[in-house]
């Protein structure tokens, strides 16, 4: 196990405040076979001077330089080079602790599986908390960890994760280049398909750190935008391969485009993407038709009362049940069962 090589990928873009913390604390794992990727996409900034200079300093760290393409892109190249047995993404202006690698590899061995995931502390001004993950098992079924996902028991992300690098070659699993947003959901989607179990390392190892001015803040644009093309192509994946996550897919995908919309409405940005917000209208409608009566009101308030929505939601007394917020999951997911 010491001998395995784990492939490290990053993707980097004007992150030169960040990126040095974030390459150190990989170079400091107490794993040390590792090979470190980080994939310049075509910074502006001096990111990738700070890169190129760690390189000479650690002979596992190599730079790509490219145009800027996007993260998909961004870590599709750090794919298509990476050595490693196995495979873990991280973000440039995150940190990992120094055995996060050890134990990942370690409770993936334990228990057998192609994917382990841990737990990860969320910093945000100054203020940390644990995420946690279940308590109770050692593992956890692909197709449980999506419908948490789907629900937002879980966040969707990769750098929490360890994968074996026979998933991506052997499915022909790589990121779609033109998503931008949300295709790291799209990916686990699809590992799920091929991975029925995940193991669990109850530790908080990673540290995602929250900026409010990060790319996933503030104003609509037409990256962002791509959540709508990954929704909808979760939805037609899980109709092919996982029947059973439909109805859970099709929640994630209504409520994402319920809050794009009125994002989109509330930020006075009809104009610049008035087909966009055409088209969320008519999806919307489309879903409202066919759910039952609670349903019907959240999509339709939603739509010509997003401020309103907006403001209903933010203190979570629209989202949250009366008893509590599993069960109101359930309950809207069943309105898409037989859609």
């Amino acid at each position: 196990m010491k001998n395995c090589l784990i492939s490290v990928i990053i993707p980097a873009y004007n992150c030169e405040q960040h990126i040095e913390r974030c390459i150190r604390s990989l170079m400091a794992q107490t794993h040390q076979q590792l090979e470190i990727i980080v994939v310049d996409d075509g910074a502006s900034d001096q990111t990738p001077q700070i890169c190129d200079s760690l390189a000479e300093e650690d002979c596992r760290i190599t730079v790509h330089h490219q145009k800027n393409g996007g993260v998909s892109s961004a870590r599709n190249a750090g794919l298509k080079r990476c050595h490693g047995e196995y495979i873990s993404f991280m973000d440039s202006d995150d940190y990992a602790e120094p055995q996060m690698y050890e134990l990942l590899l370690q409770t993936l061995f334990q228990h057998k599986t192609k994917v382990a995931m841990c737990e990860y502390l969320m910093e945000e001004d100054s203020s940390t908390r644990i995420a946690k993950i279940s308590e109770n098992t050692v593992t956890i079924s692909s197709q449980q960890l999506m419908k948490d996902i789907f629900t937002y028991k879980y966040m969707g992300v990769l750098w929490n994760k360890l994968f074996r690098k026979d998933i991506f070659i052997n499915n022909n699993i790589f990121f779609d280049e033109s998503i931008c947003f949300c295709e790291d959901i799209l990916l686990l989607t699809k590992i799920s398909a091929y991975c029925p179990q995940v193991a669990l390392c109850k530790k908080p190892l990673y540290h995602y750190v929250i900026y409010p001015d990060s790319l996933c803040h503030g104003k609509m644009n037409l990256r962002k935008l791509s959540i709508i093309k990954a929704v909808d192509r979760i939805m037609a994946f899980c109709s092919e391969n996982l029947p059973e996550l439909l109805p859970y897919a099709k929640y994630f995908s209504i409520t994402n485009k319920m809050t794009i919309y009125d994002n989109l409405v509330t930020l006075k940005q009809e104009e610049d993407y008035i087909e966009y917000i055409q088209q969320l209208k008519q999806d919307m409608t489309e879903i409202a038709k066919k759910s039952k009566f609670k349903t019907k009101i959240k999509i339709y308030t939603a739509i010509y009362f997003p401020k309103t929505y907006m403001k209903l939601k933010q203190v979570k007394s629209f989202v949250k049940a009366e008893t509590n917020q599993e069960d109101q999951h359930e309950n809207f997911t069943s309105d898409f069962m037989e859609q």
